[in-house]
């Protein structure tokens, strides 16, 4: 006794294996074995040539993004590293903003404050670091 299930991976029926051989010849498509005991009636080159698609779909490499910021980085600047941040989130990108801070002043903390402000609206998940005066801050789309 075999099981035959659909496209969707649903339990058809119950059958016998010689049933089930006759089945596939009626409806001119072939018997696929998918697992033990487990076959679906379908065009086997058609059927092959979706599993590699899907398997291949699945493999895309995840793209990290690198933007460097300096403490007395300009508000002009500021603004045009925001909008390629925006861009490679839309793109689904991982963001990672290394903010240089040769100073130990406040404004490195500040300038991370701003960011996150300025990208609140986007569903996004944040990770910080702290690297002895440097930080890092990892943007992930969601």
């Amino acid at each position: 006794m075999i099981k035959l299930i659909n496209k969707n991976k649903k339990l058809l029926k119950i059958i016998s294996l010689e049933e089930a051989k006759k089945e596939a010849i009626n409806k001119k498509k072939d018997l696929i074995k998918i697992a033990e005991n487990v076959y679906i009636i379908d065009n086997k080159q058609k059927f092959f040539f979706n599993k590699k698609k899907r398997k291949k779909n699945n493999n895309k490499k995840t793209i990290i993004k690198i933007l460097k910021f300096k403490t007395n980085t300009f508000s002009q600047d500021f603004y045009i590293k925001i909008k390629k941040i925006i861009t490679f989130i839309k793109n689904k990108f991982i963001v990672k903003i290394f903010l240089i801070n040769k100073t130990r002043n406040k404004n490195s903390i500040f300038l991370f404050k701003n960011i996150i402000k300025n990208l609140k609206k986007f569903n996004i998940r944040k990770e910080f670091q702290k690297i002895s005066n440097n930080f890092l801050l990892y943007l992930f789309p969601k």
